[in-house]
């Protein structure tokens, strides 16, 4: 059985539709000359979640853990073992403080005020 709705629940839906044609409005207005391409980029993300592939497509695979687990270490306190010798958490401190020594160092790099850029 349907639920009645009321005049407020009305206008509410509506406002929200509203809302919602507004800011896509504004989206792409800051897409601008690039209209098309965001809207098959768009439409493309939308149809993968509802409509998720049964497999990864072969790019998007992840590598095979054989391989991954016998990387080497090449720097380090544990320099020259393989991954699967070495303790997760040094792995994922490592990790995470490469990620901010690369973000720092990218965002140094690219500052518009370093000099040796030039």
């Amino acid at each position: 059985m349907m639920e009645a709705i009321n005049d407020d629940e009305k206008r509410q839906r509506i406002y929200s539709r509203i809302q919602g044609r507004d800011m896509a409005k504004e989206i792409l207005d800051l897409v601008g000359e690039h209209e098309d391409i965001f809207m098959e980029s768009f439409c493309e993300t939308i149809n993968k979640h509802i409509n998720p592939p049964d497999e990864l497509p072969y790019e998007l695979m992840p590598e095979p853990l054989s391989r991954l687990e016998n990387t080497k270490m090449p720097m380090g306190r544990y320099l020259g073992k393989r991954f699967a010798d070495i303790p997760l958490d040094y792995l994922d401190w490592l990790c995470r403080e490469q990620e901010d020594f690369y973000r720092d160092l990218r965002a140094y790099l690219r500052h518009p005020e370093n000099r040796r850029n030039e």
